[in-house]
């Protein structure tokens, strides 16, 4: 299943949940589990968005780093060479 179905499968059981008439013994904890699931798949959603749009930036640039990171990485070989 692909996350957009899991996102759209944990809404449709929340909206069955509140009128399916458990009691509440049952439905809080369901409610529960459901909501925590729902987090976890936004989690993961955004995770994979954001590696989408570094890649699409890297490849934007030919594959180079920006000046920032090449700077600081410049830094850290200097910092490494006077600690030996």
């Amino acid at each position: 299943m692909t996350l957009d179905a899991l996102i759209m499968l944990g809404g449709a059981l929340v909206a069955f949940l509140s009128v399916a008439g458990f009691p509440p013994s049952l439905y809080k904890p369901m409610f529960f589990i459901l909501g925590v699931f729902v987090v976890a798949l936004g989690i993961v959603a955004r995770r994979q968005r954001g590696e989408r749009e570094t890649a699409e930036r890297m490849n934007a640039q030919g594959g180079k780093r920006s000046f920032a990171a090449s700077s600081m990485s410049h830094e850290n070989e200097q910092e490494n060479t006077f600690a030996q």
